[in-house]
């Protein structure tokens, strides 16, 4: 296996690349893995939050490029082979209503910058850079950055890091806004982060990240028209209930103390 999935805290599952000899880089095998990881993921109640990174210094380099222009499949060919791998894995991200923070352990570049934007979070060391140079190669970005970076940061911005192909230091990318925090310990940083999502109410929120994902697709209306069901359905959870209790609870110890 390429992939190795640890339960690292109660409700915390760490998805982690091992591909390190090729600098963690997307071979068909770590794609399918890493898929294979994400549905399991989401199928399993005790996961709350996945965090996502890789073995060594180097979170991802990308595509395969050892065997980039070794064989010329037809262009119908090579479409099947970027939806059955890239695009295979971009629906695994598309279908999980659990958060995802990506751990950048060093440079993410190409398919890899990609692979971090999918995620909801993304922390780095200080070491860390992004840079996306399909570009560069005559190839248009194949794993979703045109449309992720568009999302994230408007076109003007997201043109200019896709055309011109420079590194994006990890500091840069906080300053955009694309990574939340850099810092040399990130694994706790990360622990400790992921710890408090998996604190709050499961049910709330998967539902919360699916009306984001799906913001894009509705207008604020039919947003909160699908916002007012899930509210309806969340009241009679049990993590709903023990919240109201708990929020009771210290508002009664407040007004004793005076």
């Amino acid at each position: 296996m390429t992939v190795e999935s640890t339960e690292t805290a109660p409700g915390v599952l760490r998805v982690r690349i091992q591909n390190e000899a090729k600098r963690n880089a997307l071979t068909a095998e770590v794609l399918a893995d890493l898929a294979d990881a994400l549905d399991t993921a989401a199928a399993t109640d005790s996961v709350r939050v996945i965090v996502l990174t890789a073995a060594g210094d180097f979170f991802c380099a990308g595509g395969d490029t050892a065997r980039m222009g070794e064989q010329r499949p037809s262009p119908l060919a090579k479409r099947d082979y970027l939806a059955g791998g890239v695009g295979r894995l971009a629906r695994s991200f598309t279908r999980l209503d659990k958060p995802v923070v990506a751990a950048l352990n060093g440079p993410a570049i190409g398919a890899g910058v990609d692979l971090a934007l999918w995620c909801d979070f993304r922390f780095a060391h200080p070491r860390a850079y992004l840079r996306l140079g399909f570009v560069d190669l005559g190839l248009t970005p194949g794993f979703g950055s045109a449309w992720l970076l568009t999302r994230l940061l408007g076109p003007a911005r997201a043109m200019e890091i896709l055309l011109v192909g420079e590194k994006v230091t990890a500091h840069e990318a906080a300053g955009l806004g694309l990574v939340r925090t850099v810092t040399e310990d990130l694994d706790a940083e990360v622990a400790a982060f992921a710890g408090v999502l998996a604190g709050k109410p499961a049910p709330a929120v998967r539902v919360t990240k699916r009306l984001v994902q799906r913001a894009y697709t509705m207008d604020v209306l039919d947003s909160m028209e699908q916002a007012w069901s899930s509210f309806a359905l969340l009241q009679e959870t049990p993590e709903h209930i023990e919240a109201v209790r708990a929020m009771r609870a210290r508002r009664e110890r407040k007004e004793a103390r005076g």
